[in-house]
Formats: C-alpha cells, sequence, structure tokens
C-alpha cells in the first residue's frame, strides 16, 4: 500500500555534524552558515513553514522557525518536508541527500557544491547562488511541487535491483561479443 505523507514542512535546512567534528568554526564554514543566517533573516517575514536541524546551535535563532537539535530525526523530517536546501560547501558524503530524494523531497544545492551536484536536475530540483536565487528557486519548486519526481528519478538511477540488472546485461553483452 501506497503511504500518503501530509508535507507540512516547506523548506527544511540541515546542519549535521556526520563526522562528529567538534569545530563549530569548521562546521559553519561547512555548512555555509553565513548564507543561511542571512536567508532566515529574508524568510522572517514568510509564511513559509522552516525547519532547521542544528545538533551543534550553529545557526541563528528566529521565533518564527522550529529547530531540531537532535539528528536521529532526520529521516522522520524529510518524509514530512518538501524542499531539502543543501547549503554546503562541501559534499564528499552527505548522508541525507538520498534519503531526501527517497522520501521525494526536491534539492535546493548551493551552485558550487564540491559533489552531488550531478543529483540536480528537472525532476529533482534546483541550484541557488545567493539569497535572490534561493528565493526565486524556492517560490518555483513551491509553485511546480507536484511535477518534480525525486523519488521515482533516484529509484530509477541508484535502485541497487536497477543497477544488478545493468551489470547483468553488461557481462552478458561483452560474453556475447
Amino acid at each position: 500500500p501506497v503511504q500518503i505523507v501530509n508535507k507540512t514542512i516547506d523548506i527544511l535546512i540541515i546542519c549535521d555534524n556526520y563526522f562528529d567534528i567538534q569545530s563549530k568554526r569548521w562546521l559553519k564554514y561547512y555548512h555555509n552558515v553565513t548564507l543561511i543566517n542571512s536567508m532566515l533573516e529574508l524568510l522572517v517575514q514568510s509564511n513559509l513553514n522552516i525547519t532547521i536541524i542544528d545538533p551543534m546551535h550553529i545557526v541563528n535563532i528566529y521565533p518564527q522557525f522550529n529547530y531540531i537539535y537532535d539528528e536521529t530525526f532526520i529521516n522522520i523530517t524529510l518524509q514530512k518536508s518538501k524542499i531539502c536546501a543543501v547549503f554546503n560547501k562541501h559534499a564528499s558524503i552527505i548522508p541525507y541527500i538520498g534519503n531526501a530524494l527517497l522520501r521525494d523531497n526536491c534539492l535546493l544545492m548551493y551552485h558550487s557544491i564540491l559533489g552531488e551536484w550531478n543529483l540536480i536536475n528537472k525532476y529533482t530540483g534546483k541550484f541557488f547562488s545567493d539569497t535572490n536565487s534561493f528565493i526565486q528557486n524556492t517560490q518555483s519548486i513551491l509553485a511546480n511541487f507536484k511535477n518534480f519526481k525525486p523519488k521515482k528519478w533516484y529509484i530509477k538511477k541508484h535502485n541497487p535491483e536497477y543497477k544488478k540488472q545493468l551489470l547483468y546485461k553488461t557481462i552478458f553483452n561483452l560474453i556475447k561479443k
């Protein structure tokens, strides 16, 4: 049976500490917190439901937004969100991005991220470079949310069964030749 989920969170921002780094300075750089804080300041007047997962308390606090300080709730929160905003400057491994796509989150990703940029396309989300493009692309995604198919695209491209079938076909074609 298909589980219908009420997507009540418009934007989810995750400032995780996956590698258990104790340097708040490094985490602020990695998560591009200066840009996050500029964005939040602009979004204070919006009617958007915004949640920030921030276990190391590195993001500015505004009473209009929801803050979660326990990383164990990432997947539950992703299930309820429409957009997962990825402000990270580096992305050799961002464990929640695949989980976001599997939970039908559109990705809104920082344009000069190192790695993971190949996951952005017309089915999964958009890039942003500054506060203006973030707001424009957020509005575009929310207005056209039903047209995006992040889960369907991700499963088609990265599904283990699909990968096994591709490997089998490749081996079969090599043997055949």
